[in-house]
């Protein structure tokens, strides 16, 4: 049973009448600078695969957005099939405002406290909204919006839509599992019944499909026949169909040994607002169990970075999840009323974080990508200066070679950004064969390596001009490491 909350507004003045309508107005201001902040309407390259694959030659992951779009659009045409896919992940994308918004509404309109409007406007303004506009084709967004139609369900007690929903969405993408963790965490906090829980698990079942049950031959048909350019098919046979939980971990975990500073700093600031929503919410709520739910239900999704590696579009989602927290528990059990200051100082911290630019970002390298004129606030210029630490390990992509000396040894071990492999010297020469894998990946190169004193520098494809890329470190004993383009790298002299 609800609990009755005490407006603050209930002053006959026209103003307090007002101030609620004032505040959804304030709030939809912001959503929509967030959105601009990064919206793309073009679907992004490296996703036009989950528009033009489907299961014409068997269950393959992240299959089921395809097989959907083959209804109504020719997939060999990727012209068409990309024009349609856009229309499609916009429309998804204004779904998920528009319902987290319209929910938000409701209990402002029931609360008339100005608590839901006011920690609406912290999520707003965090990276989030951003970020899903600008990752234009990402399933992603597909993901989200089902999250938030089942978490509705479960909140209005309709447990059988909620485990149905649950269950489609790993077919869409398998890591939805990981998203799922955040209901676990709500369902954890009001002790549900064993429906519950039965319900829960659907999403476990399908993801164990999805993951075991395909077949490799049938997403490499997929590949054969996709309208992609060749190296496209190499990357998703390597790292969609053929990567494995295991070779994911061990990605992620070698970015995060070697660029551990830029992790901090990222987590910093795409969870703040986050952060901001449990403190300020957790406040109403009494006991610490619920204050224990806010948090896990907020991070336990931002578990699936143990395992892929796009660093800020796997942290920028922790708003998302905790105001998906919050309107869940204000449906489910509503707080007492709220203190006067929280909606002020929620709005304070809003207005500021709306003024930090949309920053896009990986382990090593991250940019300012705001297309606002937040970009050319004061705060986004400090942002920029920043950048210049987050960037340090990242040199120019070719550069050059002072040195003409011949290099150490015939055989080098070297691992640069979870890449790891040998290069061997042919006789007689400073040349090396290079062969690199990663995940399931295997890339083959020659390079030319010479040193000037302790400096070593590695040309790759020296004789390829578009391939061409320097790697420069410093030679201690038989272990050389350094920086290049892609941030740092290590090798040992085996011999």
């Amino acid at each position: 049973m609800h609990r009755e909350t005490v407006p603050l507004t209930n002053s006959t003045s026209p103003l307090a009448a007002w101030l609620p309508w004032l505040s959804i107005a304030a709030c939809a201001l912001l959503t929509v600078l967030s959105f601009f902040k990064g919206f793309i309407y073009a679907i992004n390259p490296y996703v036009h695969v989950y528009y033009v694959i489907n299961y014409r030659d068997g269950l393959i992951r992240r299959g089921l957005l395809g097989e959907a779009l083959s209804l109504f659009v020719d997939q060999s045409n990727l012209e068409d099939t990309i024009a349609l896919a856009a229309i499609v992940y916009s429309a998804t994308n204004v779904a998920v405002m528009l319902i987290l918004f319209a929910w938000t509404i409701a209990i402002e309109l029931r609360r008339r406290d100005l608590l839901a409007t006011s920690l609406y406007a912290l999520y707003a303004a965090s990276q989030f909204i951003p970020t899903v506009a600008y990752d234009s084709g990402f399933l992603d967004a597909y993901d989200y919006l089902l999250l938030l139609l089942a978490t509705i369900a479960f909140a209005q007690k309709q447990l059988l839509i909620a485990a149905l929903i649950g269950s489609i969405a790993p077919f869409v993408h398998e890591a939805f599992v990981f998203l799922w963790l955040c209901p676990v965490a709500l369902a954890w906090w009001f002790k549900p019944s064993p429906r519950v829980l039965v319900a829960l698990c659907a999403p476990l079942i399908t993801t164990a499909i999805v993951y075991w049950v395909p077949s490799p031959e049938a997403g490499i048909a997929q590949m054969q026949s996709a309208p992609l350019p060749d190296y496209m098919k190499d990357f998703v046979i390597a790292f969609q169909f053929s990567q494995t939980i295991v070779s994911s971990l061990y990605i992620v975990l070698w970015k995060i040994g070697h660029n551990l500073f830029n992790f901090l700093i990222a987590i910093g600031y795409f969870t703040v607002p986050a952060l901001l929503l449990i403190v300020l919410y957790g406040r109403g709520r009494a006991d610490g169990r619920a204050w224990a739910a806010l948090g896990l239900a907020t991070f336990l999704p931002l578990s699936l970075n143990l395992i892929a590696w796009d660093l800020s579009r796997l942290l920028a989602p922790a708003s998302f999840f905790a105001m998906l927290a919050v309107l869940f528990m204000e449906s489910v059990r509503p707080t007492e009323a709220t203190p006067r200051w929280l909606p002020a100082g929620c709005w304070l911290a809003a207005l500021a974080l709306i003024q930090a630019p949309f920053v896009y970002g990986y382990a090593t390298f991250a940019a300012i990508e705001d297309r606002s004129f937040v970009r050319d606030l004061p705060i986004a210029r400090w942002v920029a200066s920043g950048m210049t630490y987050y960037v340090r390990n990242i040199r120019p992509k070719v550069e050059t070679v002072t040195g003409r000396d011949d290099p150490p040894g015939n055989v080098w071990y070297m691992e640069e950004d979870a890449w790891r492999g040998a290069l061997i010297r042919r006789p007689g020469t400073n040349v090396f064969d290079a062969t690199m894998t990663k995940g399931g990946m295997v890339v083959q190169y020659t390079a030319e390596i010479v040193r000037d004193g302790d400096r070593i520098f590695i040309t790759r494809d020296a004789h390829d001009k578009k391939a061409m890329m320097t790697y420069v470190g410093t030679l201690r004993g038989n272990r050389v490491t350094g920086t290049y383009r892609g941030g740092i790298w290590g090798a040992i002299v085996l011999r």
